[in-house]
């Protein structure tokens, strides 16, 4: 009984850390795709409001 217990201890860390590792993995990714926008220059037309 103890060692399914244990079993059952070490599947649930390895999901939590397959779970952190894939959050990191998105979260590099999406820094990355900022940092490749950053590179092009603003395309919006400037627009002037008068009143």
């Amino acid at each position: 009984m103890k060692i399914i217990v244990l079993l059952l201890a070490l599947l649930i860390a390895f999901g939590f850390a397959v779970k952190q590792a894939v959050e990191n993995i998105e979260e590099m990714t999406i820094q990355q795709e900022i940092k490749q926008l950053n590179q092009y220059p603003n395309l919006l037309p400037v627009v002037e409001v008068t009143v």
